[in-house]
């Protein structure tokens, strides 16, 4: 099977929805558990906020006065944020997404090399 930028796309949005889904489901957690530590919740909001500029960068979200390139390096960055603040292990649905977003960002990178 050819890898092509719509199938990087794909893999991207659905590595951003679980992690987003995620993500949404640890400050569900933290917020029945009543932790009230701001650092808890950092690391589920990145992930979100990144989630925003991935749908941003792949074209499902329009913003009139921003437009983001999709390029590899733009997304290993976004990435590599995501791995170190968000705290997600490999069980989690964030981590799962965040493993699906690397390989995206792969094979996004192979394709432009």
């Amino acid at each position: 099977m050819r890898a092509t930028q719509d199938g990087v796309k794909v893999v991207l949005i659905i590595g951003s929805v679980l992690a987003a889904v995620g993500a949404t489901l640890r400050i569900i957690d933290l917020a029945e558990a009543h932790h009230t530590d701001a650092q808890n919740y950092i690391g589920p909001v990145v992930v979100i906020g990144i989630t925003v500029l991935i749908f941003i960068m792949v074209g499902l979200l329009h913003v009139r006065k921003i437009q983001i390139q999709l390029t590899s390096w733009i997304l290993i960055v976004f990435v590599v944020i995501e791995i170190f603040l968000s705290g997600a292990s490999l069980a989690e649905l964030m981590g799962l997404g965040i493993i699906v977003e690397i390989v995206g960002t792969t094979i996004l990178a192979m394709l432009e090399g």
